[in-house]
């Protein structure tokens, strides 16, 4: 928890930071004086002035803000003559609309930034490996298998993500490498379709890693020696081996070696007794049903209803087909076969009904190898990163959209504690992945601060457009109104972020 919060810290401190400064530069550009710049709200913990600014640090890091000299839009009057030339309200819409549209800009600038020194420097990235493809996908209907790595486009090398999006409209033909033998595939799906089915018709590779009936851990390679390069559960499954390795995830020692029936992999590790690792429990939710039943973190998943369970996804198809019947299920706890019974609960996201015992899987998530990608000339760097700046941007604006039409749940939203959780999971994996993380939050901070939202950056620009129709400022009682209905209304998405991340990460 204190590794996520120093991490939490770290990466938050810049976008804070950043979007405060092009208040700050845009007010200074415009003569006027800045009061206060702050990074953080609350209590005061440290400060120093230079010039006519004092620059303070306070005590919640979530947010800062910049106090400017005659910032109140109904108290013009109130402003001494001398001191006009330096107040906000004394200025022109046209520099009070960049005062208050810098921090957003700041932003876009900044995400645009990290984007270019990454391509200009050249990155570190995980290679591009095709995730677990289900029977529904449609690019494997054109022949894309498993534990694909992704190379080359229409004969161009290709590295991440943002590759295959930025390569438009046009895809047709993909160069992967299959198990070390490069193979060419032809499909004609454009980047963004491709892209899509791979979100929703496959899933992520996890690690070759199973347990015996007492918990513990060992490694499945094709091979006598641990390799190097290892392999996903879900590839080694794919590759239809006779027999496996069970090696000692430790001491990397052989321990044996299992036959396995090629169309019957899982089956083949159960009759053995190893489970894959998915099936531990790594912890029951308070008051869920198997918390009321007696099931802990550790026990291993074996049957459900009669049923033997392989998988933890089929662990939650048999409780989805089966509702809210009471169900027996038999797991196994240092090696002993117990058996609970339980009534899965019915829960529901959006509109949408589902049933829940209330376990999380031990899953281990198979980490690629990462590839050095070679950097881009400057000017190539500065046209790709305006495209990552811009697709980040439009895909931003399209999950928002999606939020308000409802076609999104809102609790799909996440808090502190969610960017804290992702941030040092991307770390995790690479400072790479880090600071891509870090553009894309930035950009959703600009578009954020630019809801009409009274209370934000949005919220001032509409005023400023009021202003400019109406020859003259809202009155004060109703700018008073405006900005208690968007203070609620900001304070509900508050609450609605800070309850998702309660209910996802801390029950």
């Amino acid at each position: 928890m204190f590794y996520k919060i120093f991490i939490f810290l770290i990466f938050l401190g810049p976008l804070v930071f950043f979007h405060e400064l092009g208040h700050f530069l845009f007010a200074r550009l415009f003569g006027v004086r800045v009061e206060v710049f702050s990074i953080g709200f609350g209590k005061k913990l440290f400060s120093f002035k230079k010039g006519d600014t004092e620059y303070r640090f306070s005590l919640i890091p979530l947010g800062g803000f910049v106090k400017m000299y005659g910032d109140d839009p109904t108290n013009r009057e109130g402003i001494p003559e001398d001191q006009r030339k330096f107040a906000f309200n004394h200025k022109s819409i046209f520099a009070r609309f960049w005062i208050v549209f810098g921090g957003p800009f700041a932003n876009w600038v900044m995400a645009f930034a990290i984007y270019f020194v990454l391509i200009f420097s050249g990155e570190r990235v995980p290679l591009f490996k095709i995730g677990e493809l289900t029977a529904k996908s449609e690019i494997a209907q054109y022949g894309f298998q498993t534990g694909d790595i992704v190379s080359k486009i229409n004969g161009e090398e290709v590295y991440t993500v943002e590759d295959v999006i930025l390569l438009g409209d046009e895809i047709n033909q993909f160069t992967v490498d299959r198990s070390g033998e490069e193979k060419v595939i032809n499909a004609e799906i454009d980047g963004e379709s491709f892209l899509k089915d791979l979100a929703y018709n496959s899933a992520n590779l996890i690690e070759a890693l199973v347990v015996n009936k007492k918990g513990q851990e060992f490694y499945l390679s094709q091979f006598r020696e641990l390799p190097k390069d290892l392999v996903s559960y879900q590839e080694l499954q794919e590759r239809h081996p006779s027999s496996v390795y069970v090696i000692n995830k430790e001491t990397k020692e052989v321990l044996s070696e299992i036959s396995i029936i090629p169309t019957d992999f899982d089956g083949s590790l159960r009759k053995q007794g190893y489970f894959i690792h998915d099936l531990v429990i790594k912890r029951t939710f308070p008051k869920s049903a198997a918390a009321k039943a007696g099931l802990k973190e550790g026990d291993i998943i074996s049957k459900i209803k009669g049923q033997e369970v392989n998988r933890f996804y089929a662990l939650r198809d048999i409780i989805q087909s089966n509702k809210s019947e009471k169900l027996a299920i038999e797991i196994y706890r240092d090696g002993e076969l117990k058996t609970f019974e339980l009534s899965p609960e019915e829960k529901k996201i959006g509109k949408e009904t589902y049933y829940s015992i209330g376990v999380e899987s031990s899953i281990q998530l198979f980490r690629p190898d990462k590839i050095q990608v070679p950097g881009k000339s400057f000017f190539s760097s500065i046209e790709k990163s305006v495209k990552r700046t811009y697709l980040a941007t439009s895909k931003t604006l399209e999950g928002f959209k999606n939020l308000f039409v409802s076609k999104a749940s809102l609790q799909s939203l996440g808090g502190p504690v969610a960017i804290a959780t992702v941030a040092s999971d991307s770390l995790s994996v690479g400072l790479a992945q880090f600071f891509r993380l870090m553009a894309i939050i930035s950009i959703n901070l600009a578009i954020i601060n630019l809801f009409p939202i009274p209370v934000l950056d949005g919220g001032h620009i509409v005023f400023l457009v009021i202003e400019f129709f109406n020859r003259g400022p809202l009155s004060r009682r109703k700018l008073e109104i405006a900005q208690q209905l968007g203070l609620s209304l900001l304070l509900l998405l508050i609450f609605i972020a800070l309850y998702n991340d309660v209910t996802r990460y801390l029950i």
